[in-house]
């Protein structure tokens, strides 16, 4: 995955890359992405992905995102996506998401807990639920 952003405040641009690797079948696919963000009262996006592997199609995802402090920073996430023929499934909207994290500073290190969940908004795709460790130094 790579990636560039570049913001006016309250507007920001982005492009990105990312090539995925399926080892348990052995199938490659890339993927290109552009989005425009709003930093207003809530921080909110649309992003439109292009698979030209695998994949082969398009997705659109739009997000708002609210951030607060309790102890830790914390933020909110809510996602709407439109699958346009990605992966073969038929033009719908896909999923609402939910995703709740924050992060915890220990020197360089950041240490960043989530939780996402996903409703399904057509019969084509599932509810799930997972959740994320990561751990990111800081040059």
């Amino acid at each position: 995955l790579t990636g560039y952003s570049y913001a006016i405040r309250p507007i920001s641009l982005s492009i990105g890359f990312t090539y995925y690797t399926f080892p348990n079948v052995h199938d490659r696919s890339m993927e290109v992405s552009v989005g425009v963000g709003f930093d207003i009262f809530l921080s909110s996006s649309v992003k439109v992905y292009y698979d030209f592997g695998s994949g082969d199609g398009a997705y659109i995802e739009a997000a708002t995102s609210y951030s607060f402090t309790l102890l830790l920073p914390f933020s909110v996430v809510l996602s709407l996506g439109y699958n346009a023929g990605q992966w073969g499934y038929d033009p719908s909207f896909s999923v609402l998401g939910i995703n709740f994290g924050t992060s915890y500073s220990i020197g360089n290190f950041e240490i960043l807990p989530s939780v996402f969940g996903q409703v399904k908004l057509n019969k084509q795709y599932r509810n799930d639920i997972a959740g994320a460790l990561n751990l990111q130094y800081n040059f």
